[in-house]
């Protein structure tokens, strides 16, 4: 940390270098001393509202989102339920998108943050943010912090209700590339459950089933592969006297059986069969 993330009297950046070991100068070291405050400001729009359109201000999503990196402020699960009624106006559809960016920059920095925190604000906001993927302006949303809204912060239930693009195949081939931890839990989920929450979207719900039933398959062949070394492995001399002899068993017949093999570590036993 170089520059101090504290703001003046002003309420603008300070310019300052930042003390070694401290996210603030010597002239700003208390002004985090009151986080609850700061969120206040963030939230409330009679404190200026910090948090809202941050797309339209590059300064303060620049100052928000680095108070978020360095975990100077922590956003909870209470907040983010209460933003709409904290925010000070009606919650409606189209004041409400005026949060996305926020919500994004919580996704990327808070390791808790989840889309079910907020349903209906994250419905509204998710739809703005695909809107902004489309353009280019001061916010740049890229491909993977929409996976990573959907995918990592959502469920089943969130991924198949937040892609409004009509590239839904294109865009759930580049989830399996880059997250395919996540894809291979999404595949292999309930066809029944993505049957549900596909209803309405026949094409899609046939291109899940072929996915799943091709990567059912490969798994299936990668096995079938592998099913000599396996069964080798599963089956090995000394596997098989770790699952049928106690410890005590096999010191005993150490005992009397002088040249009895040693115990092997199961890398080597794979090492010997391949």
């Amino acid at each position: 940390m170089t520059v101090c993330l504290a703001l003046t009297r002003k309420w603008k950046p300070c310019r300052n270098h930042a003390s070694i070991g401290h996210h603030t100068c010597t002239q700003h070291r208390s002004f985090f001393d009151n986080p609850q405050a700061i969120k206040e400001s963030w939230f409330s729009l009679h404190q200026g509202g910090y948090a809202h359109f941050l797309h339209l201000s590059k300064w303060t999503s620049e100052w928000i989102e680095s108070c978020l990196q360095y975990k100077v402020i922590q956003i909870t699960k209470e907040d983010i339920q209460n933003m709409p009624k904290a925010a000070g106006f009606r919650f409606s559809r189209y004041n409400a998108s005026c949060w996305a960016y926020f919500l994004l920059l919580c996704a990327r920095h808070v390791p808790e943050f989840r889309m079910s925190w907020n349903p209906e604000l994250w419905d509204t906001c998710l739809k703005r943010l695909w809107y902004w993927s489309e353009r280019i302006g001061i916010v740049q949303i890229t491909t993977q912090d929409l996976q990573l809204l959907l995918c990592v912060k959502g469920s089943i239930q969130e991924f198949h209700k937040g892609v409004y693009t009509l590239n839904y195949e294109i865009f759930l081939k580049e989830c399996s590339q880059n997250l395919p931890e996540w894809y291979e839990d999404f595949i292999t989920a309930p066809i029944e459950e993505h049957s549900t929450l596909l209803r309405f979207r026949d094409s899609h719900s046939e291109h899940i089933q072929k996915l799943r039933k091709e990567f059912l398959e490969l798994r299936i062949l990668r096995c079938h592969k592998m099913k000599k070394q396996i069964l080798a492995v599963a089956w090995h001399t000394y596997r098989f006297l770790l699952w049928t002899l106690t410890q005590e068993e096999v010191d005993d017949i150490k005992k009397r059986w002088t040249n009895f093999p040693p115990s092997k570590p199961l890398k080597s036993v794979l090492e010997d069969i391949i």
